[in-house]
């Protein structure tokens, strides 16, 4: 596989499951929930993930959570008078 071709394939849990010979599940619980992973197991996963170039995506998670711990705010300007008292 080309350079360029190695650059355009996203790195995926699926694909570091397979690299190191786990499920995809054990992928994501090492990362989420390291001490639910035995150490031989995460000693597998963190080396060919780091190797691959594996970074996880938090906001799949939150999307698949319905759960984000973002709070927005609006703030009106300070600079329209209408705001001074």
């Amino acid at each position: 596989m080309s350079k360029t071709q190695e650059e355009k394939t996203p790195v995926t849990m699926q694909s570091v499951a397979a690299a190191a010979g786990v499920s995809p599940m054990t992928v994501s619980n090492t990362f989420r929930y390291p001490a639910r992973v035995q150490e031989e197991t995460r000693r597998k996963v963190l080396p060919v993930a780091a190797d691959l170039g594996y970074i996880p995506t938090h906001a799949a998670g939150h999307l698949a959570s319905g759960q984000s711990r973002v709070i927005g705010a609006v703030i009106p300007s300070i600079k329209n008078s209408s705001f001074y008292k």
